[in-house]
Protein backbone atom coordinates (compact mmCIF):
# COMPACT_ATOMS: atom_id res chain seq x y z
CA UNK A 1 0.00 0.00 0.00
CA UNK A 2 1.77 3.42 -0.05
CA UNK A 3 2.66 2.84 -3.43
CA UNK A 4 2.33 7.26 -3.78
CA UNK A 5 4.16 8.20 -0.70
CA UNK A 6 7.47 10.30 -1.08
CA UNK A 7 10.46 9.98 1.86
CA UNK A 8 9.12 11.00 5.15
CA UNK A 9 10.65 14.46 5.84
CA UNK A 10 9.66 18.08 5.07
CA UNK A 11 7.48 19.04 1.74
CA UNK A 12 9.42 20.00 -1.34
CA UNK A 13 9.93 23.33 -2.09
CA UNK A 14 8.08 23.57 -6.01
CA UNK A 15 8.53 26.91 -7.94
CA UNK A 16 5.22 27.83 -9.14
CA UNK A 17 5.06 26.81 -12.39
CA UNK A 18 5.81 22.92 -10.98
CA UNK A 19 2.87 23.71 -8.69
CA UNK A 20 0.73 24.52 -11.80
CA UNK A 21 1.64 21.70 -13.76
CA UNK A 22 1.15 19.14 -10.40
CA UNK A 23 -2.55 20.72 -10.19
CA UNK A 24 -3.31 20.08 -13.64
CA UNK A 25 -1.74 16.37 -13.89
CA UNK A 26 -3.69 15.57 -10.50
CA UNK A 27 -6.75 16.97 -12.61
CA UNK A 28 -5.88 14.46 -15.47
CA UNK A 29 -4.63 16.20 -18.02
CA UNK A 30 -2.24 15.18 -20.77
CA UNK A 31 1.18 17.13 -21.01
CA UNK A 32 -0.76 18.76 -24.16
CA UNK A 33 -3.57 20.17 -22.58
CA UNK A 34 -1.08 21.00 -19.65
CA UNK A 35 0.42 23.37 -22.31
CA UNK A 36 -2.12 24.91 -24.16
CA UNK A 37 -3.91 26.33 -20.71
CA UNK A 38 -0.51 27.41 -19.35
CA UNK A 39 0.49 29.11 -23.02
CA UNK A 40 4.09 27.23 -22.95
CA UNK A 41 5.25 24.32 -25.15
CA UNK A 42 4.84 20.79 -24.56
CA UNK A 43 8.60 20.33 -23.74
CA UNK A 44 8.32 22.87 -20.53
CA UNK A 45 5.63 21.03 -19.24
CA UNK A 46 7.74 17.65 -19.30
CA UNK A 47 10.49 19.53 -17.54
CA UNK A 48 8.29 21.05 -14.73
CA UNK A 49 6.78 17.61 -14.45
CA UNK A 50 10.27 15.99 -14.16
CA UNK A 51 11.48 18.30 -11.92
CA UNK A 52 8.76 18.08 -9.15
CA UNK A 53 8.75 14.36 -9.65
CA UNK A 54 12.46 14.58 -8.45
CA UNK A 55 11.66 16.78 -5.52
CA UNK A 56 9.10 14.23 -4.86
CA UNK A 57 11.24 11.30 -5.23
CA UNK A 58 8.52 9.51 -7.59
CA UNK A 59 8.49 7.83 -10.55
CA UNK A 60 5.25 8.50 -12.69
CA UNK A 61 2.59 10.95 -13.40
CA UNK A 62 -0.13 8.91 -11.26
CA UNK A 63 2.06 8.63 -8.47
CA UNK A 64 2.29 12.59 -8.13
CA UNK A 65 -1.24 12.97 -9.46
CA UNK A 66 -2.39 11.11 -5.80
CA UNK A 67 0.50 12.79 -3.78
CA UNK A 68 -1.23 15.98 -4.77
CA UNK A 69 -4.59 15.14 -4.26
CA UNK A 70 -3.11 14.11 -0.83
CA UNK A 71 -1.42 17.10 -0.18
CA UNK A 72 -2.70 20.22 -1.73
CA UNK A 73 -6.33 18.87 -2.87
Amino acid sequence: AGAATAAVGPEPTFTRREEDVLALVAQGMTNQQIARELFVEITTVKSHLSNALMKLQLDSRVQAALWWQQHRG
